[in-house]
This record gives C-alpha cells, sequence and structure tokens, in this order.
C-alpha cells in the first residue's frame, strides 16, 4: 500500500535560530524565516509567525534512542513522529502522533494532549531547543539527552499514525474524533474504509452513536466536501473496535458541556471573582439538541449558535439584551468577545479551559 508523504506547513512559537531564507524553489520543504526569533527570558514562551519544528534522539529502556520530530502549528495543534533505534530492521519502529499543544500561564511550558500515552511537556531554551520534562511537567535532572534542537526546515512526516477515537457515520458522512485532543476529521471513504463502515452499521443502535475505535492510518488534504479548496481528512489502514468502556475525554466534553451552567472562572489569565464584580458572574449553557448557546455575560443576557466539532466549539450568531450596568460592561464585552471567537475545549479536574490556538483564553466550573 502507497503512503502519501504528508507536507506539514507550520508556523509559530518559540525561540528559534535564524533561518537559512526563503523556500528553495521546487524543494517541497517549509523553510524557517530569515528574522530568528528574540526570546524575553529564559524558557519564556511568546507567539512568533516562524516556522518551528524540533528533533532529537531521546533516551529509550531497550533500544539505541528515539528519534522524535516535533511539529507545532499556529492553530493550536501539533504532528511528532517517533522511530525507535537500534531494533530489528524488520521490527515496527515508525510512530506518529497529533493532538493539541497549549502553553501553561507562567509561558514557561508547552503541554501536549495528544494521541500518544499522557501529556507530554516541554520547556524552551535560549538556544532555541526544546527541554523534555516529566509527565507532571517537572525537569528531569540527568546528563542523558533530553533535547530537541530546531530544525531549519520543516521535515515531511511519514509515520502511521494510531489513533483510538469516535467513529461516527450518517447519509455518507463518516467522522472520526481522536479521544484525547478532540480533534475531529472526516474519513476518507478509501483503502480500508468499507470494513469500517460494514462494523459500525452492524454496531450501532441509534443513528449517530459514537462507536470507539482504534484505528492505524494517516491524514491527507484532499478536495473539501463543502465549497471550494482542500480539507485534511482521515484515510483508514486498519482498525479494531475498541472497549466501548474506555473513557474517550472528547465525549466526555461534549457531554458535560450539555449538562447545566458552567460560570467564568478567568478571563485572558485573570481570575473572575463574584465580590469583586458589579454585576453576574459570566455564565455558559449549551443545548445540543438545538445547537444553542446561552446565559449571562454579566449584565445582559445572551443567545448564539454553537456547534461542537469534536471538541472545537463553533458559535455565530451572537445575540445580545441591551442593558446598561455600571462597571459590568467591559467584562461583559470581553467575555462575549472571547465566547464569539470560540475555540477548543478541554474538561481537566471538573474545570472548563478554552483554548483559541495554544493560548488559554477562559476558564469554566460548574455553575
Amino acid at each position: 500500500m502507497k503512503r502519501p508523504m504528508v507536507l506539514v506547513a507550520l508556523v509559530l512559537l518559540v525561540s528559534c535560530s535564524p533561518g537559512s531564507g526563503g523556500d528553495d524553489a521546487g524543494s517541497g520543504e517549509a523553510r524557517v524565516g530569515s528574522e530568528g526569533v528574540q526570546i524575553p527570558g529564559p524558557g519564556a514562551l511568546r507567539a512568533f509567525s516562524v516556522h518551528a519544528a524540533w528533533q532529537g534522539d531521546l533516551p529509550c529502556a531497550d533500544c539505541a534512542g528515539i528519534r522524535t520530530i516535533l511539529v507545532l502549528h499556529p492553530d493550536g495543534t501539533y504532528r511528532q513522529q517517533q522511530g525507535y533505534l537500534g531494533l530489528a530492521p524488520d521490527a515496527d519502529t515508525l510512530f506518529g502522533e497529533m493532538g493539541r499543544w497549549v502553553v501553561d500561564q507562567d509561558r514557561h511550558r508547552i503541554a501536549l494532549h495528544g494521541s500518544g500515552e499522557g501529556t507530554g511537556w516541554f520547556s524552551p531554551r535560549e538556544d532555541g531547543s526544546l527541554r523534555m520534562l516529566d509527565r507532571q511537567g517537572r525537569g528531569i535532572e540527568s546528563a542523558l539527552p533530553y533535547s530537541l534542537d530546531p530544525l531549519p526546515v520543516v521535515p515531511q512526516l511519514m509515520a502511521p499514525l494510531r489513533m483510538t477515537g469516535a467513529f461516527t457515520y450518517m447519509a455518507d458522512a463518516a467522522l472520526f474524533v481522536e479521544c484525547r485532543s478532540g480533534i475531529q476529521l472526516p474519513v476518507a471513504m478509501t483503502e480500508g474504509y468499507l470494513p469500517l463502515e460494514r462494523a459500525y452499521m452492524e454496531w450501532r443502535a441509534e443513528p449517530l452513536d459514537p462507536m470507539v475505535i482504534r484505528v492505524r492510518g494517516w491524514v491527507e488534504e484532499q478536495p473539501a466536501m463543502e465549497g471550494d479548496g482542500t480539507e485534511e481528512v482521515l484515510v483508514v489502514e486498519s482498525f479494531q473496535v475498541g472497549d466501548q468502556e474506555i473513557p474517550c475525554p472528547a465525549l466526555e466534553v461534549q457531554k458535560a458541556l450539555a449538562e447545566g451552567e458552567w460560570r467564568l472562572l478567568s478571563l485572558h489569565g485573570g481570575e473572575v471573582a463574584q465580590r469583586d464584580l458589579p454585576g453576574e458572574v459570566p455564565t455558559l449553557q449549551w443545548d445540543p439538541e438545538e445547537s444553542r448557546l446561552s446565559g449571562s455575560g454579566g449584565c445582559n443576557r445572551y443567545t448564539a449558535r454553537g456547534f461542537l466539532r469534536g471538541t472545537l466549539l463553533v458559535t455565530e450568531e451572537v445575540a445580545v439584551t441591551r442593558m446598561y450596568c455600571e462597571g459590568a460592561m467591559e467584562l461583559e464585552a470581553q467575555f462575549l468577545e472571547v465566547l464569539a471567537a470560540g475555540g477548543a475545549l478541554r474538561l481537566d479536574s471538573g474545570h472548563f479551559y478554552l483554548t483559541r490556538g495554544p493560548e488559554e483564553v477562559a476558564r469554566f466550573g460548574k455553575g
């Protein structure tokens, strides 16, 4: 089976050494701009319009090393490829991962929430490298190589993706939502797709019941199903129907958002405390049957069309009442602006985190 070579056209973030200039004609690789990046202090993060990719050989318990390539996208998604070195030539040693990345509040760490095992953490260094952290996001005291060095070009990633996610099919539309990141992808009806559709039709009890599967495949650009241009689609090579009792965080996000009122806890990193507000605490409710968001902006009531594409909140047609509340209007305007822009939702320890790209813009707690 021929697997397409996926070029990841990337931009953003951390301290990178100056690149080699513009693209080589016909090279098929995106080069880092020559402007480079100046970082504000050791390990601190800022956002930059610079292509960014890193590579290094990380320690391995039973092999010669794990050759890792990490590519970060400005929309808050990432791709990672890992190859296990020094194993038998016929061993299955190349693995791909996709997911979402965020910067923490003090802007000193990157968290990777993806299709791999657990959350991955990195901290940027002044030389442009990324230092791997432990599973709790703490530094690793070791002489072993835990760093990824910046690459002058964004490489082609060829590793197959292995993911667990929720599959649905209805009216010639097939969708896959990766469980940990909540990324939603249309599924191409080629390669190993037909057995998957048959398995789903035999399994489902109600239309659009999500079936949790483990899938091996790749992501490629194909003509969009609606409108002009292209879109990323999942091409299935093989699959297994998973244990339906295993938690799928993306499905838990969809369920929790529909369960009552959520109150704003922070906005753009600033805490929102009831005692400091002249009006109400802004709130958020979602009705999945009506695709409707509603709540209080702090003074006025609002309503809007709201959809979840995986865990990506898409908001349209925001309508607001026109009352004036002394001292409450600035917060309300900021909250409604964030709500109208939407973003990716993540549920952690009973709180909802709304991110736009890699940045947290709002946090909610149960009402």
